[in-house]
Parts: structure tokens; C-alpha cells; sequence
């Protein structure tokens, strides 16, 4: 007599019952619940969607608000009197240039003289005779001072020849 042979067991078996057999992509929940929220995004967009204008609008104030925050925040510049300025510029204009050119200062002085240039630039100059700042100004804010005013601006420092010259100034305070 034969002995039956022994079939080998393999880890799985493709007659074993107890395993279950997975369901196509479509009869799962999880695909069908995606399809949903998607739909219902959709849906929504198509159907509310109608103030785009308002939501620019509100994400551009909230821009401008953030933005006149930012301006608040800005540094004060340092402020310097005008004579020490001068005298500093005086004695060495290089250490001075190194310490004052192309920056930006508050600087507060008596106007000696007013001037407009032939380009119709406002020069003040301070100092007792104008002789120790000349501030080019472009502004109408200017326009109601006169010698012996005491005035603080902000400008930036340009640079020495004759006289420490300051540009793009803004009127902070007139007396």
C-alpha cells in the first residue's frame, strides 16, 4: 500500500474560508465619506461663493492694519543739536562723516535765514548768521517759519562743506 502524500502547508492557504475577502475601493467607507466632504466643498463654493469681493476686502484691511501697526513700531531716530553737529563736523569731518553721513537724525536749531534756491527748493540754514546747517526742504510745511524760529526736524545727514548739509527734512516741531 501507498502512503497518501502530505501536502506542505504554506502560511496561507487559498482555500481556508475564514479569511475574509476585501471589499473594491467603492463599497469602503472611507472613499465614500471623502466623496461626501468634497461634494459638500464644492457645493458650497458654487452656492455661497458670491463674496469674493468681501473677502478681499477683508484680507486687505487686515493688510493695512498690520501695516499702520509695523509704522508704529518704527525706530526714533537719534537726535542731535545742530551746533554740536557743526562743531563736530568743525573739528574732523571724516570722524564725523563716519558717524553722521546718510543717516538719518532729529536735529533741533534757530533758523538764521530762509532762502529758495532757483529750483524753487527752500534752504534754511541755522545759526545765528545760517551758518551752521543748510536743510533743503521740498515741503510746503515750511512755509510759515521765519529767522529766529526754533524748529526740530528729521533729516538725513548729507554731508560738510561749508556747512553740515541736511536733506528730505520733515518739520517735527516749529516755536
Amino acid at each position: 500500500m501507498e502512503e497518501p502524500t502530505k501536502k506542505k502547508k504554506l502560511w496561507f492557504d487559498l482555500t481556508d474560508k475564514s479569511i475574509k475577502k476585501k471589499k473594491p475601493w467603492y463599497e469602503q467607507w472611507w472613499p465614500v465619506t471623502l466623496m461626501v466632504i468634497i461634494g459638500l466643498v464644492i457645493a458650497g463654493n458654487v452656492i455661497g461663493g458670491g463674496d469674493k469681493e468681501k473677502a478681499a476686502t477683508a484680507i486687505r484691511d487686515s493688510t493695512i492694519a498690520s501695516s499702520s501697526l509695523e509704522t508704529k513700531v518704527m525706530e526714533i531716530p537719534p537726535s542731535i543739536n545742530a551746533k554740536t553737529l557743526y562743531r563736530e563736523y568743525e573739528a574732523d569731518a571724516v570722524k564725523a562723516d563716519l558717524k553722521y553721513k546718510d543717516k538719518v537724525y532729529i536735529i533741533f536749531g534757530f533758523i538764521g535765514s530762509i532762502k529758495k534756491d532757483i529750483t524753487k527748493t527752500t534752504n534754511i540754514l541755522i545759526g545765528e548768521n545760517g551758518d551752521i546747517c543748510l536743510m533743503i526742504v521740498h515741503d510746503t510745511d515750511f512755509a510759515n517759519l521765519k529767522a529766529g524760529d526754533s524748529i526740530t526736524v528729521k533729516g538725513k545727514i548729507i554731508g560738510f562743506v561749508t556747512k553740515v548739509a541736511i536733506a528730505d527734512c520733515e518739520l517735527i516741531e516749529q516755536r
